[in-house]
């Protein structure tokens, strides 16, 4: 995925990770793959980066997920506030 998009887009992509070390579930693999899939998009849209990270990791219990890039962000005043819905107390 990562080659495609540094191709597609000319931004480098480097994934950190080791894949011997990971025993997931097909849900968890569709899932994550599925997470970096629209972080990736999102960072061709807006993020106007040079360069992006993936890393995957897990501990006993958990597993990690971290993308970062070197974009421009956006301004968290600028975030729609989440709206009650009629069923909320």
């Amino acid at each position: 995925m990562t080659e495609g998009f540094e191709h597609r887009y000319g931004v480098p992509a480097r994934c950190f990770f080791n894949a011997d070390a990971l025993h997931l579930s097909d849900l968890a693999s569709i899932s994550l793959y599925r997470v970096v899939n629209e972080a990736l998009t999102n960072v061709a849209r807006h993020a106007q980066a040079n360069e992006v990270t993936i890393g995957l990791s897990r501990d006993e219990f958990y597993c990690y997920l971290r993308i970062r890039d070197d974009g421009v962000g956006f301004q968290r005043d600028g975030m729609r506030q989440p709206t009650r819905s009629a069923c909320s107390a």
